[in-house]
């Protein structure tokens, strides 16, 4: 019999923050902390082989999740993923190899690099359309249903006014 920790059946979200949480029950929060530690001993148990191998899985890992993001909960297609996904970690190689910073701390720091967005952006144009850089995920509210932006055709002036963007 299932334990009392797993979704059952027919438990239907009601609310976007429902659906958007990162941590629908405690035994998947317990799992992820058990995760984290686990991550965070792993170079006290493996050798450089395993380690290198675990940070591909990791790095593909994000880019995975990432696109889940774009295609899973959006509905969107992804033609630039793959290049911010080259960016990510071309950025996140050149910080752990040219600095003395691991690549644990480098993988976030790259996905703040400028230089890479703006080559993101160069890409973008080149492929003939008008990027719209609206920052962090932390305004991903903004493109809910019943905002000025939600399933509508619009310009790309017309997007950045109606985000309040320059």
């Amino acid at each position: 019999m299932a334990s009392p920790t797993l979704i059952p059946a027919g438990d239907y979200r009601t609310s976007y923050a429902a659906d958007t949480t990162i941590f629908p029950t405690p035994a998947s929060r317990n799992a992820a902390l058990v995760g984290i530690v686990l991550v965070c001993f792993a170079p006290l148990v493996f050798n450089e082989y395993w380690l290198s191998i675990l940070i591909q899985i990791g790095i593909f890992g994000i880019a995975a999740l990432g696109l889940n993001v774009l295609v899973g909960f959006t509905g969107q297609i992804s033609i630039g993923h793959a290049a911010f996904f080259l960016f990510g970690a071309f950025t996140s190689a050149y910080i752990s190899n040219t600095l003395p910073i691991p690549v644990f701390f480098a993988i976030p720091l790259a996905g703040d690099d400028p230089e890479a967005l703006a080559a993101a952006q160069r890409l973008v144009r080149d492929a003939g359309f008008e990027p719209v850089v609206v920052g962090s995920l932390a305004r991903a509210h903004e493109f809910d249903v019943g905002t000025p932006v939600y399933t509508r055709l619009m310009t790309t002036p017309q997007v950045r006014q109606a985000l309040g963007l320059k």
